[in-house]
């Protein structure tokens, strides 16, 4: 039904009047049926004994000792070749931001340099071939 089918605006009014009250009505309805529910639910549960509370215990503060580990003597290495000291960094010094985008940037270039270098050689050897 459509509130323009009344030719007068006091019958809209009315109507709307009648629909709002109708859904207010029913939300109450719906509320107190559903209060009635959770009393109803409340008063068939069963009641704890609340007068003997369980007694609280305080536990004491856990000291916990340092105990030493034994740790085995270190290894002295043999003797070592040239190749296995430069596969091994000594030291390790920290590296800024732009140090590292300029090192990263190297490696790039390189690598594009590298792949170029190749595409070129790819090429040339197909023109040969033709």
């Amino acid at each position: 039904m459509r509130l323009f089918e009344f030719t007068n605006a006091q019958e809209q009014l009315a109507l709307l009047r009648v629909i709002i009250d109708n859904t207010w009505q029913a939300i109450e309805q719906e509320a107190a049926q559903q209060a009635r529910a959770a009393a109803q639910k409340a008063a068939s549960k069963p009641k704890r004994s609340s007068t003997k509370k369980m007694p609280t215990v305080k536990m004491p503060a856990m000291q916990t000792a340092k105990r030493q580990v034994p740790r085995a003597p270190a290894a002295k290495p043999a003797a070592a070749t040239p190749a296995a000291t430069a596969a091994t960094p000594t030291t390790v010094r920290p590296v800024t931001p732009t140090q590292q985008a300029a090192q990263l940037k190297q490696q790039v270039n390189k690598q594009l340099a590298g792949t170029a270098q190749a595409d070129a050689e790819q090429l040339a050897q197909m023109g040969s071939s033709r």
